[in-house]
């Protein structure tokens, strides 16, 4: 431990950020559900978190359960561009299912943050999951007596989704209403 020197009549109190970045051993140390429960134990772990490098955010984030979405909503967009960046490459081509999955995580995690993002920040990764993820059927007025088939639905009653991965399509499907909610002309642009 640090000397310090106390000088009467004067209180000493922590400079402001001396600290940032500092998480607690344990939670390295911990897995799956211990992770989320002392998570809610330390009241500053969204800043801690979010002020670790990128690389210690991605290894955090890869010991964690994979239904333990806490860190993910915890992260900064730096630390979510690292995490995608290194996790959704085989060689050269992004690997489908890791991408099905990461959409999958920050629809549970935090999908309002990650859309805006996602709008913000990552257009080409937007357009790439709808294009990838996505059967789209655009309705023209013609097309009246036309029958949906089971699966599709829309926001428009012109344009209808349908996830090509059944197992994830309600996560999937939030992100999308999240999309349109937010932004429902960018959100056509980019179906389009």
């Amino acid at each position: 431990m640090k000397n310090t020197k106390i000088v009467p009549g004067k209180t000493s109190q922590p400079k402001r950020g001396r600290n940032r970045g500092l998480v607690p051993l344990e939670l390295f140390r911990a897995q799956g559900d211990e992770l989320s429960q002392l998570l809610l134990k330390y009241p500053e772990t969204r800043e801690a978190v979010r002020n670790l490098p990128k690389q210690d955010y991605f290894w955090l984030i890869k010991k964690a359960e994979q239904d333990n979405l806490s860190l993910l909503s915890l992260g900064s967009e730096t630390q979510w561009r690292y995490l995608l960046d290194i996790d959704l490459w085989d060689r050269d081509r992004i690997d489908r299912e890791r991408l099905t999955l990461w959409m999958e995580r920050f629809g549970n995690a935090d999908p309002e943050r990650f859309v805006e993002w996602l709008f913000r920040d990552d257009l080409s990764l937007t357009c790439l999951f709808c294009s990838e993820m996505l059967d789209i059927l655009v309705l023209t007025p013609d097309d009246e007596d036309v029958e949906i088939p089971d699966g599709f639905f829309t926001f428009d009653g012109i344009v209808y989704l349908r996830p090509r991965d059944e197992k994830s399509g309600n996560a999937l499907q939030v992100i999308l209403e999240t999309m349109a909610r937010l932004d429902i002309q960018r959100f056509s642009w980019i179906i389009m």
